[in-house]
Parts: structure tokens; C-alpha cells; sequence
């Protein structure tokens, strides 16, 4: 049996079939996987590269397989497998952005982003502006929520929710509020 493994890193597998005098094809592609070519002549000697790619955008995220059958004139028929895995990074939006803050503090305002896709090992906010930086884990389960613990300080403030999966994939989603602290009078 005869494998085309197609990698996470790479949308393309090259199989060569190279033999005799010969009349070839491929029969059984199924999607997400496609064939640069399905049939050919080969002249004595030579060989004929077919590219087997993955819609990756297509794909259910998993592992894929699919058997197609490559037949030729000299020696029959033979089972070709093929294996590829698809692997996306957790999609990351805030459902729940920063209000403005006000000086005086009257309280910490609270972050809540959604993770979707793999399970995340970790959910991170991280925050940097006119102050110190920092940053701080998120708790939830599909909707996550944190405290955005900037300095009181005027300005605005960048914050980055980061989420990772167990493949170490990462997704990221990006807001700002800004501090007004009223001058004193």
C-alpha cells in the first residue's frame, strides 16, 4: 500500500509514478483533497509528477483521510492513502470591551473575549499605555473574562487577549479604552 502524507506545514504532496511504457489515472478523489491531474501517458522511462493538495479553508479541522485507487497499463491497480491533518489557531473576539475608566477609580473594568475552536490551554489579557504594563489569566470556558487592571493614569490603554491551544496554535484579539482623569480645579 502506497501513502501520500500531507503535513501541517504543507498544502501539497508530490507522488511520482514513473515505470515503463504506460497509460495512467487516478480514480476516488475526494474533497477537500484534489489531483493536479487525473490521467496521462508516460513515454519509456519518464516520470509524471501529480500534485494531491488539501483545501485547507475548506477542511474540517482534524485529521482527513481518503483512499483513491492509481491504475496503470504495466502493473493493475494500487491503493494509495491519503492522510492530512488541519489544524487552526482559536479564533479569538471580545464580546465585552472596556468601558472608558474615570479618575477616581470607582471600579476595575472587565474584559470578556470568546474563544472558539481547539480548547485553550491558556487565556491571556495583557495591557500596555502611559503606565505600567501587565497582564493577567483569564477564567471561563468559551467566554472568558479578566480584569483590566491599567494604572490610573490619562491616556489611552492597548490590550491584547491571547489565547493558546494545546498544539501551541494562538489567537489574538485586540481593544483600547482611555483613562480620563479630570484635572483638578
Amino acid at each position: 500500500r502506497a501513502y501520500a502524507v500531507l503535513n501541517q506545514r504543507s498544502s501539497a504532496a508530490t507522488v511520482r509514478i514513473s515505470r515503463q511504457p504506460l497509460n495512467w489515472s487516478i480514480s476516488g478523489v475526494v474533497a477537500p483533497f484534489s489531483v493536479s491531474s487525473t490521467a496521462g501517458t508516460l513515454a519509456p522511462g519518464a516520470s509524471s509528477a501529480v500534485d494531491i493538495v488539501v483545501d485547507r479553508a475548506a477542511a474540517p479541522e482534524g485529521t482527513l483521510s481518503a483512499d483513491v485507487v492509481v491504475v496503470s497499463s504495466a502493473s493493475g491497480g494500487t491503493n494509495l492513502a491519503l492522510r492530512a491533518v488541519v489544524d487552526r489557531s482559536p479564533r479569538v473576539s471580545i464580546i465585552q470591551d472596556a468601558p472608558d475608566p474615570t479618575c477616581p477609580p470607582i471600579a476595575v473594568p472587565t474584559i470578556i473575549a470568546r474563544v472558539d475552536g481547539n480548547s485553550p490551554v491558556s487565556v491571556v489579557l495583557s495591557w500596555s499605555g502611559p503606565g505600567a504594563p501587565g497582564s493577567v489569566s483569564m477564567s471561563g470556558s468559551g467566554d472568558w473574562s479578566g480584569p483590566l487592571g491599567v494604572d490610573y493614569i490619562d491616556g489611552v490603554w492597548s490590550y491584547v487577549v491571547t489565547a493558546t491551544d494545546s498544539a501551541s496554535n494562538v489567537g489574538t484579539a485586540t481593544g483600547s479604552a482611555r483613562v480620563q482623569c479630570p484635572t483638578p480645579g
